[in-house]
């Protein structure tokens, strides 16, 4: 279970990070309205959010003891997939850069 909540944590920094220079060079454009209220109200408030979140998840994948391990290693799953998705995303408009 650790494994799949430090997955989900640093990939959720790296996607900060990435779509932070993706911002900020005006490469892309967050059609995340959470994330993008962030990056207009201070470009560091996205980067600061992502990590904080990334770092949660690494510390949850320590103390967590799920009762229902089979629901949380679905559900995590499913967030390390779409993740995987959005590195995608992050891969394509970087090799076209």
């Amino acid at each position: 279970m650790f494994f799949l909540f430090a997955y989900a944590g640093v990939l959720n920094m790296i996607d900060g990070w990435l779509t932070y220079i993706g911002l900020s060079q005006g490469l892309i454009e967050e059609s995340n309205p959470l994330m993008r209220s962030l990056f207009e109200a201070n470009s560091h408030y996205l980067w600061g959010y992502k990590l904080v979140i990334g770092i949660l998840a690494i510390v949850l994948g320590i103390f967590f003891k799920p009762k229902k391990p089979f629901f949380w290693r679905i559900a995590l799953s499913f967030c390390c997939l779409l993740y995987t998705g959005i590195m995608g995303i992050h891969a394509f408009w970087l090799l076209q850069v």
